[in-house]
C-alpha cells in the first residue's frame, strides 16, 4: 500500500512539473531578430564648395541602399550640444548623391548661410536595418566674407 502510495505521488509530482514547464508557450516578450547591421559609415568630411558644403563619406559593406544626412545648424554657444536633425535620405538612385570610387559617397549641401555647420551620416541596408551614426564632420563657414575654414 505505501509502495502504490509512493509512485502515485512519484506520479503527480511529474506530472505537475511536466504541466508546469510547458505552460502556456510564451516565455518572455518577443523581441525584434538581431542582425548585424551590414552598413556602417567609418569616415565623414564636410568640405567647402562654391555653392554650398561637400559632405562625403566612406562606407564599410556593400549593403547600402540608403543613407540618412543629418545637419546641425550653427549656434552662438560653440560649447553646447549640437542638435542634429535629419536633412535628406538619399536613396542609392537619387541623382543628388554621388558616388565617388568603390565605397565613397558624396552630397552637396546647397542650403547653407555663413556659421558652423555639423554633418553625420547614417546608412541603412534594403531591410531598412541602419548601422551606427557617422563621425561627426564640422565645417566653418563665413558666406559674408567669402571665406570657408574647416576645423
Amino acid at each position: 500500500m505505501r509502495r502504490l502510495l509512493r509512485i502515485a505521488v512519484i506520479g503527480a509530482v511529474v506530472i505537475f512539473l511536466g504541466l508546469a514547464a510547458a505552460g502556456c508557450g510564451k516565455k518572455e516578450n518577443p523581441l525584434p531578430i538581431r542582425g548585424v547591421a551590414a552598413v556602417t559609415i567609418f569616415t565623414a568630411k564636410a568640405v567647402p564648395a562654391d555653392v554650398g558644403i561637400n559632405l562625403s563619406w566612406s562606407v564599410q559593406g556593400t549593403a547600402a541602399a540608403l543613407f540618412k544626412v543629418f545637419r546641425s545648424e550653427p549656434v552662438d554657444c560653440p560649447t553646447c550640444p549640437r542638435d542634429y536633425r535629419l536633412l535628406v535620405q538619399l536613396p542609392l538612385n537619387d541623382n543628388r548623391l554621388v558616388r565617388e570610387g568603390e565605397a565613397g559617397f558624396r552630397y552637396l549641401d546647397r542650403d547653407v548661410k555663413g556659421g558652423a555647420y555639423g554633418y553625420q551620416v547614417v546608412g541603412c541596408d534594403s531591410a531598412g536595418r541602419c548601422g551606427p551614426v557617422s563621425p561627426e564632420a564640422t565645417i566653418s563657414q563665413d558666406v559674408e566674407e567669402g571665406e570657408r575654414k574647416t576645423p
